[in-house]
Protein backbone atom coordinates (compact mmCIF):
# COMPACT_ATOMS: atom_id res chain seq x y z
CA UNK A 1 0.00 0.00 0.00
CA UNK A 2 0.74 3.44 -0.77
CA UNK A 3 0.30 6.88 -1.05
CA UNK A 4 0.51 9.35 -3.74
CA UNK A 5 2.43 12.12 -2.97
CA UNK A 6 2.27 15.89 -4.41
CA UNK A 7 5.69 16.21 -5.80
CA UNK A 8 4.83 19.37 -6.99
CA UNK A 9 4.20 21.30 -4.00
CA UNK A 10 7.36 19.66 -2.11
CA UNK A 11 9.47 20.78 -5.34
CA UNK A 12 8.28 24.60 -4.98
CA UNK A 13 8.72 24.16 -1.09
CA UNK A 14 12.73 23.37 -1.70
CA UNK A 15 12.79 25.61 -4.03
CA UNK A 16 11.54 28.10 -1.44
CA UNK A 17 14.22 26.73 0.85
CA UNK A 18 17.14 27.46 -2.10
CA UNK A 19 15.95 30.73 -2.86
CA UNK A 20 16.51 31.93 1.03
CA UNK A 21 20.05 30.38 0.73
CA UNK A 22 18.60 27.74 3.39
CA UNK A 23 20.79 24.46 1.74
CA UNK A 24 21.23 22.27 4.46
CA UNK A 25 17.77 22.14 5.07
CA UNK A 26 16.83 22.51 1.62
CA UNK A 27 19.41 19.00 0.79
CA UNK A 28 18.09 17.19 3.38
CA UNK A 29 14.60 18.44 2.54
CA UNK A 30 14.77 16.67 -0.92
CA UNK A 31 16.78 14.17 -0.10
CA UNK A 32 13.71 12.77 1.57
CA UNK A 33 11.56 13.70 -1.37
CA UNK A 34 13.69 11.78 -3.70
CA UNK A 35 13.46 8.36 -0.86
CA UNK A 36 9.50 9.49 -1.87
CA UNK A 37 9.98 9.72 -5.26
CA UNK A 38 11.71 6.38 -5.66
CA UNK A 39 9.49 4.61 -4.10
CA UNK A 40 6.86 5.86 -6.32
CA UNK A 41 8.28 4.71 -9.48
CA UNK A 42 9.10 1.27 -8.01
CA UNK A 43 5.52 1.19 -6.84
CA UNK A 44 4.33 2.55 -10.14
CA UNK A 45 6.39 0.71 -13.45
CA UNK A 46 7.30 -2.71 -11.32
CA UNK A 47 4.33 -4.43 -13.51
CA UNK A 48 4.71 -2.00 -16.29
CA UNK A 49 8.33 -2.83 -17.30
CA UNK A 50 9.93 -6.13 -19.08
CA UNK A 51 10.00 -9.70 -17.36
CA UNK A 52 13.47 -10.30 -17.32
CA UNK A 53 13.98 -6.91 -15.82
CA UNK A 54 11.19 -7.62 -13.34
CA UNK A 55 12.86 -10.87 -12.34
CA UNK A 56 16.15 -8.68 -11.49
CA UNK A 57 14.21 -6.37 -9.62
CA UNK A 58 12.60 -9.72 -7.56
CA UNK A 59 16.26 -11.50 -7.06
CA UNK A 60 17.54 -8.16 -5.52
CA UNK A 61 14.76 -7.66 -3.41
CA UNK A 62 14.85 -11.61 -2.23
CA UNK A 63 19.04 -11.38 -2.03
CA UNK A 64 18.36 -8.37 0.53
CA UNK A 65 16.04 -10.77 2.80
CA UNK A 66 13.32 -8.80 1.62
CA UNK A 67 9.93 -9.99 0.38
CA UNK A 68 8.74 -6.78 -1.72
CA UNK A 69 10.72 -3.87 -2.90
CA UNK A 70 8.96 -1.52 -1.00
CA UNK A 71 10.32 -2.96 2.24
CA UNK A 72 13.66 -1.93 1.02
CA UNK A 73 16.29 1.13 2.58
CA UNK A 74 17.37 3.71 0.65
CA UNK A 75 20.38 1.95 0.17
CA UNK A 76 19.68 -1.54 -0.82
CA UNK A 77 17.11 0.26 -3.24
CA UNK A 78 19.08 2.17 -5.12
CA UNK A 79 21.62 -1.03 -5.83
CA UNK A 80 18.66 -2.58 -6.82
CA UNK A 81 17.95 0.00 -9.42
CA UNK A 82 21.49 -0.41 -10.61
CA UNK A 83 21.83 -3.74 -10.98
CA UNK A 84 18.98 -4.36 -12.68
CA UNK A 85 18.73 -1.15 -15.38
CA UNK A 86 15.45 -0.55 -13.59
CA UNK A 87 15.15 3.06 -13.92
CA UNK A 88 16.31 2.71 -17.88
CA UNK A 89 13.45 0.28 -18.43
CA UNK A 90 10.92 2.57 -17.07
CA UNK A 91 12.10 5.64 -18.89
CA UNK A 92 11.64 3.24 -22.32
CA UNK A 93 8.07 2.11 -20.45
CA UNK A 94 7.26 5.54 -20.42
CA UNK A 95 8.49 6.68 -23.67
CA UNK A 96 11.01 9.40 -22.35
CA UNK A 97 14.59 10.26 -23.55
CA UNK A 98 17.05 7.90 -21.54
CA UNK A 99 19.33 11.08 -22.00
CA UNK A 100 18.19 13.19 -18.85
CA UNK A 101 18.78 10.23 -16.90
CA UNK A 102 22.35 10.48 -16.75
CA UNK A 103 21.80 13.25 -14.30
CA UNK A 104 20.62 10.66 -11.99
CA UNK A 105 23.97 9.38 -10.48
CA UNK A 106 22.61 7.27 -7.79
CA UNK A 107 26.03 6.41 -6.39
CA UNK A 108 26.53 9.99 -5.72
CA UNK A 109 22.78 10.54 -4.69
CA UNK A 110 24.00 7.59 -2.27
CA UNK A 111 27.21 9.22 -1.23
CA UNK A 112 25.12 12.42 -0.68
CA UNK A 113 22.32 10.84 1.55
CA UNK A 114 25.35 8.94 4.27
CA UNK A 115 26.97 12.68 4.48
CA UNK A 116 23.56 14.41 4.98
CA UNK A 117 21.80 11.94 7.10
CA UNK A 118 24.44 9.49 8.61
CA UNK A 119 27.41 12.15 9.31
CA UNK A 120 25.22 15.26 9.57
CA UNK A 121 27.42 16.88 7.78
CA UNK A 122 26.24 20.05 5.57
CA UNK A 123 25.25 20.61 2.13
CA UNK A 124 27.11 23.26 -0.39
CA UNK A 125 25.15 25.24 -2.53
CA UNK A 126 25.93 22.77 -5.47
CA UNK A 127 24.63 19.95 -3.99
CA UNK A 128 21.34 21.37 -2.86
CA UNK A 129 21.06 22.40 -6.23
CA UNK A 130 22.32 18.63 -7.53
CA UNK A 131 19.94 16.95 -5.57
CA UNK A 132 16.88 19.45 -6.93
CA UNK A 133 18.13 18.86 -10.30
CA UNK A 134 17.90 14.91 -9.76
CA UNK A 135 14.58 15.26 -7.82
CA UNK A 136 12.88 17.16 -11.34
CA UNK A 137 14.47 14.66 -13.51
CA UNK A 138 12.89 11.58 -11.56
CA UNK A 139 9.27 13.86 -11.23
CA UNK A 140 9.47 14.66 -14.98
CA UNK A 141 10.65 11.73 -16.42
CA UNK A 142 8.70 9.10 -14.48
CA UNK A 143 5.31 11.64 -14.71
CA UNK A 144 4.97 11.60 -11.10
CA UNK A 145 3.26 15.45 -11.10
CA UNK A 146 0.33 13.50 -12.78
CA UNK A 147 -0.84 11.67 -10.07
CA UNK A 148 -3.39 13.33 -8.31
CA UNK A 149 -3.06 16.09 -5.92
CA UNK A 150 -3.56 14.06 -2.44
CA UNK A 151 -2.81 15.26 1.17
CA UNK A 152 0.22 13.29 2.00
CA UNK A 153 -1.83 12.08 4.89
CA UNK A 154 -4.96 11.19 5.42
CA UNK A 155 -5.17 11.99 8.59
CA UNK A 156 -4.13 15.42 8.30
CA UNK A 157 -6.53 16.29 5.92
CA UNK A 158 -9.49 16.86 8.46
CA UNK A 159 -8.53 19.06 11.03
CA UNK A 160 -11.73 17.97 13.23
CA UNK A 161 -10.06 14.32 13.76
CA UNK A 162 -7.64 16.25 16.04
CA UNK A 163 -8.32 17.23 19.22
CA UNK A 164 -9.78 20.99 19.14
CA UNK A 165 -7.90 22.30 22.32
CA UNK A 166 -4.74 21.89 21.13
CA UNK A 167 -2.37 24.65 20.80
CA UNK A 168 0.64 23.28 19.40
CA UNK A 169 3.76 24.87 18.04
CA UNK A 170 5.23 25.18 14.35
CA UNK A 171 7.85 22.76 14.16
CA UNK A 172 10.89 24.72 12.12
CA UNK A 173 11.41 22.46 9.16
CA UNK A 174 15.68 21.76 9.92
CA UNK A 175 14.42 20.55 13.82
CA UNK A 176 11.55 18.45 11.76
CA UNK A 177 13.98 16.74 9.38
CA UNK A 178 16.38 15.95 11.94
CA UNK A 179 13.35 14.21 14.03
CA UNK A 180 13.02 12.51 11.10
CA UNK A 181 16.57 11.10 10.45
CA UNK A 182 16.82 10.22 13.82
CA UNK A 183 13.70 8.34 13.86
CA UNK A 184 14.35 6.38 10.34
CA UNK A 185 17.97 5.52 11.48
CA UNK A 186 16.31 3.30 14.59
CA UNK A 187 17.36 -0.26 13.98
CA UNK A 188 14.44 -2.69 12.66
CA UNK A 189 12.48 0.50 11.90
CA UNK A 190 12.06 -1.18 8.31
CA UNK A 191 9.55 -3.69 9.76
CA UNK A 192 5.72 -2.58 10.26
CA UNK A 193 5.80 -4.64 13.79
CA UNK A 194 8.55 -2.61 14.65
CA UNK A 195 6.90 0.45 14.19
CA UNK A 196 3.40 -0.53 15.67
CA UNK A 197 5.92 -1.59 18.80
CA UNK A 198 7.67 1.83 18.90
CA UNK A 199 4.00 3.68 19.19
CA UNK A 200 2.78 1.73 21.39
CA UNK A 201 6.04 1.92 23.90
CA UNK A 202 5.28 5.54 23.54
CA UNK A 203 1.90 5.21 25.76
CA UNK A 204 -0.28 7.09 22.85
CA UNK A 205 -3.81 7.86 22.85
CA UNK A 206 -6.19 5.39 21.32
CA UNK A 207 -7.54 8.33 19.24
CA UNK A 208 -4.31 9.38 17.91
CA UNK A 209 -3.14 5.76 17.33
CA UNK A 210 -5.90 5.32 15.19
CA UNK A 211 -4.93 8.24 12.90
CA UNK A 212 -1.39 6.64 12.48
CA UNK A 213 -1.24 4.66 8.99
CA UNK A 214 1.75 2.23 9.42
CA UNK A 215 2.00 1.26 6.06
CA UNK A 216 4.87 2.11 3.28
CA UNK A 217 8.47 2.49 3.88
CA UNK A 218 10.34 3.67 6.67
CA UNK A 219 11.59 7.05 5.54
CA UNK A 220 7.78 7.83 4.15
CA UNK A 221 6.27 6.21 7.73
CA UNK A 222 8.15 9.05 9.92
CA UNK A 223 7.96 11.82 7.55
CA UNK A 224 4.32 11.91 7.85
CA UNK A 225 4.19 10.67 11.41
CA UNK A 226 6.72 13.83 13.09
CA UNK A 227 3.87 16.47 11.61
CA UNK A 228 0.98 14.12 13.07
CA UNK A 229 2.38 14.11 16.63
CA UNK A 230 3.22 17.49 16.80
CA UNK A 231 -0.13 18.86 15.58
CA UNK A 232 -1.71 16.32 17.95
CA UNK A 233 -0.10 17.86 20.89
CA UNK A 234 -0.82 16.96 24.52
CA UNK A 235 -1.75 13.56 25.03
CA UNK A 236 -4.19 12.66 27.98
CA UNK A 237 -1.75 12.17 30.41
CA UNK A 238 -0.05 15.75 29.72
CA UNK A 239 2.92 14.60 27.64
CA UNK A 240 3.49 15.93 24.19
CA UNK A 241 2.98 13.49 21.73
CA UNK A 242 6.31 13.87 19.45
CA UNK A 243 8.20 14.00 23.36
CA UNK A 244 6.76 10.61 23.94
CA UNK A 245 7.34 9.12 20.76
CA UNK A 246 11.58 10.63 21.37
CA UNK A 247 11.38 9.15 24.60
CA UNK A 248 10.51 5.44 23.85
CA UNK A 249 13.34 5.59 20.92
CA UNK A 250 15.76 5.72 23.81
CA UNK A 251 15.47 2.07 24.11
CA UNK A 252 16.27 1.55 20.90
CA UNK A 253 19.63 2.94 20.96
CA UNK A 254 23.15 3.09 22.59
CA UNK A 255 24.27 5.93 24.91
CA UNK A 256 25.41 8.41 21.98
CA UNK A 257 22.03 7.96 19.92
CA UNK A 258 20.50 8.51 23.71
CA UNK A 259 22.33 11.78 24.11
CA UNK A 260 21.16 12.62 20.50
CA UNK A 261 17.68 11.70 20.89
CA UNK A 262 17.52 13.68 24.41
CA UNK A 263 18.88 16.73 22.26
CA UNK A 264 16.28 16.81 19.80
CA UNK A 265 13.83 16.17 22.66
CA UNK A 266 15.02 19.38 24.03
CA UNK A 267 14.98 21.44 21.26
CA UNK A 268 11.73 20.31 20.71
CA UNK A 269 10.54 21.57 24.05
CA UNK A 270 11.87 24.74 23.48
CA UNK A 271 9.82 25.34 20.47
CA UNK A 272 7.00 24.16 22.72
CA UNK A 273 7.67 26.83 25.32
CA UNK A 274 5.10 29.03 25.96
CA UNK A 275 3.08 27.52 22.86
CA UNK A 276 1.53 24.07 25.08
CA UNK A 277 -1.70 24.09 25.83
CA UNK A 278 -2.55 24.37 29.47
CA UNK A 279 -3.03 20.93 30.24
CA UNK A 280 0.13 20.20 29.11
CA UNK A 281 2.26 19.37 32.66
CA UNK A 282 5.69 20.89 33.15
CA UNK A 283 8.75 18.50 32.72
CA UNK A 284 9.99 17.14 35.96
CA UNK A 285 13.30 18.35 36.55
CA UNK A 286 15.94 14.62 37.11
CA UNK A 287 17.19 14.61 40.77
CA UNK A 288 20.85 15.77 40.67
CA UNK A 289 23.20 12.81 40.72
CA UNK A 290 25.85 13.18 43.28
CA UNK A 291 29.06 11.30 41.62
CA UNK A 292 32.35 10.32 43.51
CA UNK A 293 35.20 12.37 42.14
CA UNK A 294 37.45 9.96 41.38
CA UNK A 295 35.55 7.65 39.74
CA UNK A 296 33.05 8.82 36.64
CA UNK A 297 29.57 7.79 36.42
CA UNK A 298 28.81 4.51 34.53
CA UNK A 299 27.27 4.71 31.50
CA UNK A 300 23.40 3.56 31.30
CA UNK A 301 23.51 -0.20 29.29
CA UNK A 302 21.37 -0.24 26.69
CA UNK A 303 18.56 -2.99 26.63
CA UNK A 304 19.99 -4.97 24.13
CA UNK A 305 22.68 -5.62 26.60
CA UNK A 306 20.41 -6.22 29.30
CA UNK A 307 18.12 -8.60 27.61
CA UNK A 308 21.62 -10.29 26.79
CA UNK A 309 22.75 -10.68 30.27
CA UNK A 310 19.93 -12.37 31.50
CA UNK A 311 19.47 -14.96 28.32
CA UNK A 312 22.96 -15.32 29.12
CA UNK A 313 22.87 -15.67 32.87
CA UNK A 314 20.09 -18.45 32.16
CA UNK A 315 22.34 -20.62 29.86
CA UNK A 316 25.15 -20.51 32.22
CA UNK A 317 23.20 -21.92 34.76
CA UNK A 318 21.21 -24.01 32.07
CA UNK A 319 23.32 -25.15 29.29
CA UNK A 320 21.23 -27.90 28.07
CA UNK A 321 18.23 -26.53 28.51
CA UNK A 322 19.26 -22.23 27.51
CA UNK A 323 15.12 -21.34 26.63
CA UNK A 324 13.87 -19.02 28.66
CA UNK A 325 10.29 -18.46 29.05
CA UNK A 326 9.40 -15.25 28.03
CA UNK A 327 7.34 -14.41 31.24
CA UNK A 328 10.39 -14.72 32.74
CA UNK A 329 12.82 -12.41 30.69
CA UNK A 330 9.82 -9.91 31.73
CA UNK A 331 10.29 -10.39 34.95
CA UNK A 332 13.95 -9.84 35.05
CA UNK A 333 13.44 -6.36 32.99
CA UNK A 334 10.41 -4.67 35.24
CA UNK A 335 11.41 -1.27 33.95
CA UNK A 336 10.77 -1.97 30.61
CA UNK A 337 7.48 -2.28 29.05
CA UNK A 338 6.26 -5.36 26.84
CA UNK A 339 6.05 -3.66 23.59
CA UNK A 340 9.72 -2.38 24.20
CA UNK A 341 11.33 -5.11 25.35
CA UNK A 342 9.55 -7.15 22.38
CA UNK A 343 10.83 -4.57 19.72
CA UNK A 344 14.51 -5.27 21.04
CA UNK A 345 13.79 -9.06 20.91
CA UNK A 346 12.99 -9.06 17.52
CA UNK A 347 15.72 -6.34 16.72
CA UNK A 348 18.35 -9.29 18.41
CA UNK A 349 16.87 -11.40 16.50
CA UNK A 350 17.38 -10.08 12.85
CA UNK A 351 20.81 -10.27 13.96
CA UNK A 352 21.24 -13.31 14.55
CA UNK A 353 22.09 -12.80 18.61
CA UNK A 354 19.06 -14.23 19.84
CA UNK A 355 16.23 -17.34 19.23
CA UNK A 356 12.59 -17.03 19.75
CA UNK A 357 9.05 -19.16 18.90
CA UNK A 358 6.85 -17.11 20.76
CA UNK A 359 2.94 -16.30 20.31
CA UNK A 360 1.77 -13.43 17.71
CA UNK A 361 0.52 -11.21 21.16
CA UNK A 362 4.69 -12.11 22.09
CA UNK A 363 3.57 -12.59 25.77
CA UNK A 364 4.20 -16.33 26.02
CA UNK A 365 6.70 -18.47 24.73
CA UNK A 366 10.52 -19.01 24.61
CA UNK A 367 13.79 -17.38 24.38
CA UNK A 368 16.86 -18.24 24.02
CA UNK A 369 20.77 -16.97 23.62
CA UNK A 370 22.63 -18.05 20.48
CA UNK A 371 26.28 -18.54 20.22
CA UNK A 372 26.94 -15.05 18.27
CA UNK A 373 24.94 -13.54 21.16
CA UNK A 374 27.29 -14.96 23.91
CA UNK A 375 30.33 -13.63 22.85
CA UNK A 376 28.60 -10.15 22.35
CA UNK A 377 27.45 -10.79 26.17
CA UNK A 378 30.59 -11.42 27.24
CA UNK A 379 32.28 -8.98 25.72
CA UNK A 380 29.81 -6.35 27.04
CA UNK A 381 30.74 -7.77 30.65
Amino acid sequence: MHTDLNFHAKLTQIQRLLDKAEYPDSATRCMLVIEQALRQVAVQYLERVDDQVKQKVQEGVRKRGQKTIDKLTMGQLVYVFQESGFLDACAQTAGKDLSSLSIINLEKLTQLRNKFIHNAQEATPTEAEFLLLCLKVIVITFDLSALPEKQASAPLAADHDLPEQMDTASLPGALHNRIVIFLTSLPTMDDTQAQRALLSSAGLDEKLLRLIDVDGPPGQFFQLLVPILNKYGALQDGRHALQAVLEAAKAYVGQEGRAQCEQLRRELQGVLTGKQSASAQPEAKPAPTINSPNKPPAPPESLDTQILRVLAGYYQQHPGDPEMNIEDVLSALPQHQLPTIQAQLFALKKKGWIGSDLNPEGNAGLVWIEPKGLKIAKVNR
